[in-house]
């Protein structure tokens, strides 16, 4: 919910933006036109994509839109610049960990010669290394996962999270294939709702 006098003063349908969302929130923070709060007690409902394809579009455009929106906006001496960059630095350098834990597996079974130096220093191979920090991510997940289970009472979720690391491992590709995208995609605004 937005306050009619700040909805006055911001540009909802920003040119070149796939989505509205991010851009009106950097305009009240850096336009100071009040404070974005989160209130646990309010609830909202949502229809989310029905299928993969249509999830990956989604989370594709949100990604894209928070990117075109930060290079719109550019940088500004802030509390809320100074958490974006701590969270964007975060995304950048998990993001890139995370989608190259495979490859690094891959290559060390591949070529087990060249991660011998590995094993020398650490006491295991590098391909054991890198199975057990795969395997530290997939079970804190899911402990994750289970946490919000308990505390939602629901149930379902234990199932689903069984899948939630091959979600993850997407999330983290379209944050990053979304950053270039931002430099060189523009939008005429307009969304085109997914089949529900």
């Amino acid at each position: 919910m937005y306050r009619s006098e700040v909805l006055k003063r911001i540009e909802i349908n920003a040119p070149g933006l796939v989505i509205e969302d991010f851009n009106m929130t950097f305009e009240i923070h850096h336009k100071k036109l009040g404070r974005v709060a989160y209130l646990p007690w309010v609830r909202g409902v949502s229809r989310d994509p029905l299928c993969l394809r249509d999830y990956i579009k989604q989370v594709k455009r949100w990604n894209l839109g928070f990117w075109q929106t930060v290079r719109r906006h550019g940088i500004w001496a802030s509390f809320f610049w100074c958490t974006l960059a701590v969270f964007i630095i975060e995304m950048l350098v998990f993001g890139v960990c995370f989608l190259v834990l495979p490859f690094l597996l891959i290559a060390s079974l591949v070529f087990p010669n060249e991660s011998r130096s590995f094993a020398f220093l650490f006491g295991v191979s590098a391909a054991e290394s890198v199975l057990a920090i795969i395997a530290l991510l997939i079970i804190a997940d899911y402990l994750l996962t289970a946490a919000v289970a308990l505390y939602e009472r629901k149930p379902i979720l234990l199932l689903y999270g069984l899948g939630f690391i091959v979600i993850r491992y997407i999330d983290n590709f379209l944050f990053l294939y979304t950053l270039p995208l931002a430099f060189i995609k523009k939008s005429d605004g307009r969304w085109v709702s997914p089949n529900r």
